[in-house]
């Protein structure tokens, strides 16, 4: 008799023990999709920034180039 209450008793801290495995392992799981979602929404912001950035350059790059040719033919 003591010996299978003594067995349910392991049984039972086994089973606490690993539950508490689990959710340390769930959360270390949580935080480090968290951290991937915020690296890739800022490359992507970044890599969107960039865009908008060489587009707006382009554009004052050919509104000059055409201010110059146009004067120049004039």
């Amino acid at each position: 008799l003591t010996e299978s209450i003594f067995c349910c008793g392991v049984f039972s801290l086994i089973i606490v023990l690993i539950g508490s495995i689990e959710q340390r392992i769930s959360l270390a799981h949580i935080v480090s999709r968290h951290r991937l979602e915020f690296i890739n929404r800022f490359l992507a912001l970044r890599y969107a920034n960039s865009d908008r950035h060489n587009g707006a350059l382009s554009s004052v790059t050919v509104h000059s180039f055409v201010r110059l040719t146009w004067q120049a033919v004039a």
